[in-house]
């Protein structure tokens, strides 16, 4: 069995724990989930914190990336220029996600360092660039 991402970072303090169950509304119908933060560090040279949830989606689909950043947004009071998720991640079968997200200070430094196809996942780009002709 492969370990999830927190268990290889260290061992987790309950204290550090939050358990939230928001209600978000997506069309007409509406979503809940119980959202644990495992850990969060800072990462000082790039400028950045590190959070790391588990998400409880209890006979649901793994949450949409729209979903999971309104949601994150409303946890930590922060727009959403300024964090990425890096990655969702379910095991078949399961319904408890891994959600990794980077929570950038300054906006333009997360433009500049991640890569184009996490920037469309998030939806700050919107349409693929075309290919120059020579």
């Amino acid at each position: 069995m492969v370990p999830y991402r927190h268990e290889i970072i260290g061992s987790i303090n309950l204290k550090d724990m939050l358990s939230l169950n928001i209600l978000t509304c997506g069309g007409l119908m509406s979503t809940q989930f119980n959202i644990q933060k495992i850990s969060e560090r800072e990462n000082r040279v790039i400028g950045r914190k590190e959070v790391f949830l588990k998400i409880l989606h209890e006979g649901k689909g793994t949450p949409s990336y729209e979903d999971v950043r309104k949601v994150f947004s409303n946890m930590y009071n922060v727009s959403n220029e300024c964090f990425v998720i890096k990655n969702i991640s379910t095991k078949y079968g399961e319904w408890t996600s891994i959600v990794t997200i980077y929570l950038y200070k300054d906006p333009k430094r997360l433009l500049e360092i991640e890569p184009e196809h996490v920037l469309r996942k998030n939806g700050f780009i919107s349409k693929v660039k075309e290919s120059e002709s020579t």
